[in-house]
């Protein structure tokens, strides 16, 4: 059985609501859950931006991001929270994530 990327890519994985931004910027904003989405960088010098799921997970999760501009990124991720640390600043764009359960 084969889903098209297409259909992946449109249907946001959530299990508890979207993240809660902070530090990314004036009118950052989540679109998806707490397995999987996008979020839209907002304005301004954004050094770091931590994304608090909904409720704690039981178990660490494995967390994979891509955002898409060229950035160096270092990242914490916590049973709470998903923190990621830029390089430099990254005023808009978007980063994309996928946490798997522990």
């Amino acid at each position: 059985f084969l889903i098209p990327i297409s259909e992946v890519h449109a249907q946001r994985i959530n299990r508890s609501g979207a993240p809660i931004l902070s530090g990314c910027g004036i009118g950052a904003s989540a679109d998806g859950g707490d397995a999987a989405g996008i979020v839209t960088i907002g304005a301004g010098v954004v050094l770091n931006c931590t994304l608090t799921w909904p409720s704690q997970r039981t178990t660490l999760p494995l967390c994979f991001f891509s955002p898409s501009e060229p950035v160096t990124v270092g990242y914490t991720v916590t049973r709470s929270s998903f923190v990621l640390s830029f390089g430099g600043s990254l005023g808009g764009g978007t980063l994309g994530y996928f946490c798997l359960d522990g």
